[in-house]
């Protein structure tokens, strides 16, 4: 979507001179070095003149906003960003100068994090349902630390822990818990709840995503939930177009074999969906693909088992159905059947 431009103007109504045109400022603005005078200090000593409004909807602004927080010095950043919290949440909601509050979180001091984030964690239960401002909101989470983020916790339970994990933003909001706080003991018990509606939100179009991240990098508790709730519907997750992403991330990630082999195991013989239609599937045959490479690389299950398994796949796959096996989903199964046959029995070849 292309950025808009609106005039930006004074109490009295004229209209703001752009920022580079605003000339030295009457103050001088400390340098990098007390001998030479920079550029970049006089154009953040006439920035600190105006009011941060002067950056909403205006691209030029903000681009030179985001260049001078990349090239400046620390005394300079921080003065930005008191500057930008005069009207923080205006600008985390706005389409262009929502990037330079996602800036100044970059690499802020601690005492200028901490109160960026107290402007922000209050509004999280808007902020997450705001285009711009759920990018500012996921950023500041990535850098806070455990003991900041109890207020955005206590937003979600409030806002309904299900319902931001299906929203198209909050989403994000979750996976970013996830990846940075997973071990967080306020967090954990929101995964809890999270994984009891696993079933609910594993055909979502966006609650799939947060299951997906607890899979990958969530703690030992919720994420074994979510595999009991889930592996008696592999079959029916193989051929669904969202639940198969989420599927395919249980038979990938790095967690306990035994659990990817109940997956497995699941899928194989699921009498609701026969194997065959699922590898004919354009979604499952990529479920399928992945159990495969797992049963030929997993060297923690037992060999024998890997081996019957896979001999159990053949036989299902071995069908006369001519409107399946002649699609292209069907073939690439039966190509990925065949090398992980060859491989297992090979590698018990040069045992013998």
């Amino acid at each position: 979507e292309e950025p808009f431009d609106i005039d930006q103007t004074t109490a009295a109504g004229s209209l703001q001179p752009s920022l580079l045109e605003t000339g030295r400022s009457d103050e001088k603005f400390d340098c990098q070095s007390p001998e030479e005078e920079t550029l970049t200090g006089w154009e953040v000593g006439a920035l600190l003149m105006r009011h941060p409004t002067v950056l909403l909807g205006n691209k030029p602004e903000c681009d030179t906003v985001e260049k001078l927080l990349q090239q400046g010095n620390e005394a300079e950043k921080s003065a930005i960003m008191r500057w930008m919290c005069k009207d923080l949440l205006s600008a985390a909601e706005d389409q262009c100068a929502c990037r330079v509050v996602q800036e100044l979180l970059k690499a802020p001091s601690k005492s200028d994090g901490s109160m960026m984030l107290a402007k922000i964690f209050p509004y999280t239960d808007r902020l997450l349902e705001s285009q711009h401002g759920n990018h500012v909101l996921t950023k500041a989470v990535e850098v806070a630390i455990p003991a900041e983020i109890a207020t955005v916790i206590d937003k979600v339970w409030r806002t309904g822990a299900v319902y931001v994990a299906k929203h198209r933003f909050g989403c994000r909001l979750c996976e970013r818990l996830i990846e940075h706080h997973g071990e967080d003991h306020a967090v954990v018990a929101l995964l809890n709840s999270l994984a009891l509606s696993s079933v609910e939100m594993c055909k979502h179009r966006y609650g799939n995503y947060v299951l997906q991240s607890m899979v990958e990098h969530g703690p030992a508790g919720p994420t074994k939930k979510v595999f009991e709730a889930l592996v008696p519907k592999m079959g029916e997750m193989a051929v669904h177009r969202f639940a198969s992403h989420l599927a395919q991330k249980m038979l990938q990630v790095d967690c306990p074999p035994a659990d990817k082999l109940k997956a497995a195991e699941a899928l194989i013989r699921d009498s609701s969906h026969p194997l065959a239609e699922i590898a004919a599937n354009r979604f499952g045959n990529f479920v399928i693909n992945d159990m495969l490479s797992f049963l030929t690389t997993e060297e923690d299950i037992d060999k024998d088992k890997r081996v019957a398994l896979v001999e159990e796949i053949r036989e299902k796959l071995n069908v006369e159905n001519e409107e399946l096996t002649k699609t292209e989903h069907f073939k690439s199964v039966k190509a990925t059947l065949d090398d992980c046959w060859n491989t297992l029995q090979n590698d018990e070849d040069q045992e013998g």
